[in-house]
């Protein structure tokens, strides 16, 4: 700045200071203007729309152009709040339609009537629910088919909102012809669509839909199926048995526990298998449940059932049959499982011997004994090595008698038991037995008189340490070391030569036997390493 212009502007600082003053003051008042004017706008726009209504249908088609749905967002709640010119309207188009006019944007519109007549409190006027229902009856007798068809195509939408509100819409319209295509939305991608879908085929109310329901919740485990399953409830109490039964295929506790509440009440026996499987869930609550409702519903009928599961290829039906036919403890249960017991080739089936086991201690022994009396003579061998190890009273006298049984193996298991119980009328026995034609009873025989220890049958087993069978000479070893004493030199040198048995098993029972009389092992080493040496 020159110096001529510094003195200039100190030289008038009144006008400077009044031309700021009124610049200030001017803006002050303008934005207070502006202010007022946007403030009081909602308060005018009922005239302005009333007199340009053909802003409003833009405005509404608009809305219905408009995938991003800011001027819906907009127009639509704004439809309620303001008063006077926009509900008129509405109401207007509603009553009267325009024969040229948009079915979409007249079912926006029929909504934001009945929205703000029924919620809006600032209304001037409201429609009683009434009066909304008879609105929306004769606006779906003028449109329904277009309207079918505009919600139909609207399903297509790349926005989610679109498609949910189309989805609610043919829900409203609980039109049959709707079901094809919101079955089909049940496989959307977007879970809102999903929802909507279910619950307007609820609203539809065509039971027909409730497999399709369930094998949504089925079919995806990955999504939530509390919605599905939700609508299927909807449908109203009883549920069909079999559609509780394809429930139960949900990988879901919930739908689980949902499905046991209704099978409580009513059940017949074609859920046993589902239930049977739901014993062995990896949820430890819906375990318990379904064993509490198994035991409280099994029927006598159900028993052959649940024993014919002991043999299924499936082990979780194996493992399930046996965990409940174990709570449910029936009497009636043991014949048919003394019947499955049956052996093939030899082989007791595991899962029928547990269940037996476990049902028999509950109940007297009586069970046992006439299970005795079976026509099976692998059944008989099982009874009679359950003797055994029970230790019942009276058992000797039913093992005497099933040792005198005609099949082979029933007196074996009957000589066995009876050394394992020491009866002592197994001495009365025993020589007849030691002389039997079977290998296997005289086996039986040898070690049932080593359990019985009782000294005078030593000289019985003598003859068996040079036997040709590898089995005798195994068994009469082993009776020989539990028999005989320590002061028995005779009896320790016979075994000590069954240390050069060419046969391992054999040299094996020598040393075990030889450690129990001498009570040295040290020296029963020695000797077999001394033997070696010869051998080599």
């Amino acid at each position: 700045m020159t110096t001529a212009q510094h003195s200039g502007a100190t030289r008038r600082p009144g006008l400077f200071a009044v031309w700021f003053l009124l610049s200030s003051v001017g803006g002050t008042v303008l934005l207070l203007v502006l202010t007022v004017v946007l403030w009081r706008l909602p308060s005018w726009a009922p005239e302005w729309v009333g007199r340009y209504s053909p802003s409003l249908d833009y405005a509404l088609w608009s809305m219905r152009q408009d995938e991003s749905g800011v001027v819906g967002e907009w127009v639509l709640p704004r439809a309620w709040e303001w008063e006077g010119g926009v509900a008129a309207y509405v109401r207007q188009r509603v009553e009267h339609p325009d024969p040229a006019g948009d079915d979409w944007t007249d079912m926006y519109l029929l909504r934001a009537l009945c929205s703000s007549e029924m919620v809006a409190e600032n209304a001037e006027e409201r429609l009683t629910s009434g009066r909304a229902e008879v609105v929306m009856q004769r606006f779906r007798e003028r449109s329904r088919d277009d309207l079918l068809a505009a919600c139909l195509t609207q399903l297509k939408h790349s926005d989610v909102r679109w498609r949910v509100d189309a989805a609610e819409s043919l829900g409203d319209l609980q039109d049959p012809e709707a079901i094809p295509a919101l079955i089909r939305l049940l496989d959307d991608s977007v879970w809102q669509v999903r929802e909507q879908a279910a619950a307007s085929l609820t609203m539809i109310g065509d039971r027909a839909v409730i497999p399709d329901l369930i094998a949504c919740a089925v079919l995806h485990p990955h999504r939530n199926p509390r919605p599905y399953l939700n609508a299927v409830v909807e449908f109203g109490e009883p549920i069909p048995e079999h559609h509780l039964i394809a429930m139960l295929a949900v990988q879901s506790a919930w739908a689980h526990e949902l499905v046991l509440l209704r099978l409580a009440n009513h059940r017949t026996s074609a859920s046993l298998p589902a239930l049977v499987r739901l014993t062995m869930d990896l949820n430890t609550a819906t375990v318990a449940h379904a064993r509490k409702l198994l035991k409280a519903t099994l029927t006598r009928d159900e028993l052959p059932m649940l024993i014919g599961y002991l043999r299924h290829d499936d082990p979780i039906m194996r493992d399930g049959s046996a965990a409940v036919l174990v709570d449910a403890g029936d009497l009636h249960a043991i014949p048919p499982l003394l019947d499955l017991l049956t052996p093939v080739a030899g082989y007791i089936d595991p899962h029928v011997e547990k269940v037996l086991l476990s049902i028999l201690p509950i109940h007297s022994d009586e069970h046992l004994y006439e299970a005795g009396q079976h026509p099976d003579p692998g059944v008989r061998a099982w009874v009679a090595r359950q003797l055994g190890r029970r230790h019942l009273a009276g058992a000797d006298t039913k093992l005497l008698a099933l040792a005198q049984d005609p099949e082979s193996t029933v007196r074996a298991s009957a000589l066995r038991a009876l050394g394992v119980i020491r009866a002592p009328q197994l001495l009365s026995l025993g020589e007849r037995a030691l002389l039997a034609s079977v290998i296997d009873e005289r086996v039986a025989a040898i070690r049932a008189l080593g359990d019985l220890g009782d000294p005078s049958a030593i000289a019985w087993l003598r003859r068996f340490l040079r036997s040709a069978e590898v089995r005798e000479r195994i068994a009469g070893v082993q009776a020989l070391g539990q028999l005989g004493k320590s002061g028995d030199f005779a009896l320790i040198q016979e075994i000590r030569a069954r240390l050069a048995d060419p046969d391992p098993p054999v040299q094996e029972a020598a040393r075990t036997a030889l450690e129990r009389l001498s009570g040295d092992v040290d020296e029963v080493r020695t000797l077999e390493q001394r033997r070696l040496q010869e051998f080599n």
